[in-house]
C-alpha cells in the first residue's frame, strides 16, 4: 500500500518512523545512562553530598531512571525498529510492565520525597514542630 510515495508496512509505520522514532530513543537512551550514572557516581564520591537526605533520594531516583532505561527502553527500541512485537517470552511479556509500574512508583514516591525536603522539611524549627505535634 502506498501513501505519499512511501511504503508502509503491514502494523501502519513507515520505514521513515520507524527510523526518526529509533534514532530517538536510542539518544534517549544513551543520554539517560550517561547522566543518571555522573549523577550517581557524583554523589557516591562527594562525602559532604552522601550526607545531605535530600541528595540519597536523588541518588535513588537516578537509579529508578536506570532501571527504566536498561530494563524498558531496549525492548521499546526492537518493537519500534522490527515494527511488531517480537517474540519475547511469556515470562518477559508479564515481567517488563510490571517492572515498569514498579519503577515509575519509585521515581514518584523519591519526587514527593525531594520535594518534601526541599520545601523546607529539614528547616530549623520545622522538624520540632512535626515531632512535638506527633508525640502529643
Amino acid at each position: 500500500m502506498l501513501i505519499n510515495n512511501t511504503t508502509v508496512d503491514h502494523t501502519g509505520l513507515s520505514s521513515q518512523v520507524r527510523i526518526l522514532e529509533g534514532v530517538g530513543l536510542s539518544f534517549v537512551l544513551l543520554v539517560s545512562l550517561t547522566l543518571n550514572l555522573a549523577v550517581c557516581t557524583i554523589i557516591w564520591r562527594t562525602k559532604v553530598l552522601r550526607n545531605k537526605p535530600a541528595n540519597t533520594f536523588v541518588a535513588n531516583l537516578c537509579i529508578a531512571n536506570l532501571l527504566l532505561t536498561a530494563c524498558v527502553i531496549p525492548f521499546s527500541l526492537v518493537t519500534i525498529i522490527q515494527d511488531k512485537h517480537a517474540a519475547y517470552s511469556r515470562l518477559l511479556c508479564q515481567v517488563r510492565p510490571n517492572l515498569y509500574n514498579h519503577v515509575l512508583e519509585i521515581s514518584m514516591l523519591d519526587s514527593i520525597s525531594i520535594a518534601t525536603f526541599a520545601n523546607g522539611f529539614s528547616r530549623p524549627g520545622v522538624n520540632t514542630l512535626m515531632y512535638s505535634y506527633c508525640m502529643e
